[in-house]
């Protein structure tokens, strides 16, 4: 007979969450996108009324592209997803963590992103787990699971 040693509870057994899946990411980045065309849609729209108030439309597209370039690294070191990732249920995390990738790393990967294009995308094809050359480079894989709130605190 065996005696059960209540001071070292026995691990909780959880499935692993699945790998994200190539059509979703491309969804996701899709979404994200579209809110930046909105943006700089509202913004070009907000310009045309501004047409002769040049220090005000330098500081204005200055913002937008302060927004566009912060937009993906701020979300996802906070939160672990863009609102493209959670309105699909996609996140990013920590290979080593399981958390949200310390800021230095999100910022990293969304520059990767940015510069390597589709071919960063060839590698999730022949990657055991698929993780494009962004995550690899920066040690982050992107899941599938629960959703994620888009506003609040999220909990887990």
């Amino acid at each position: 007979m065996t005696s059960v040693d209540a001071t070292h509870p026995a691990p909780l057994l959880t499935a692993p969450r699945a790998h994200a899946r190539f059509a979703r990411r491309i969804q996701a980045a899709a979404i994200d996108v579209l809110i930046h065309g909105t943006t700089l849609i509202a913004l070009m729209s907000v310009l045309d009324l501004l047409r002769g108030h040049r220090p005000v439309i330098g500081a204005a597209f200055a913002g937008w592209l302060g927004f566009a370039f912060l937009y993906e690294p701020l979300l996802v070191s906070r939160r672990g997803a863009t609102v493209g990732h959670a309105l699909l249920n996609l996140r990013v995390v920590d290979a080593e963590t399981g958390g949200p990738p310390e800021p230095i790393r999100a910022f990293a990967r969304f520059w990767l992103k940015a510069t390597s294009g589709l071919v960063a995308l060839v590698l999730m094809a022949v990657t055991r787990q698929p993780q494009a050359l962004h995550d690899l480079a920066v040690g982050t894989r992107m899941e599938e699971g629960a959703p994620i709130a888009l506003i609040g605190r999220e909990h887990g």
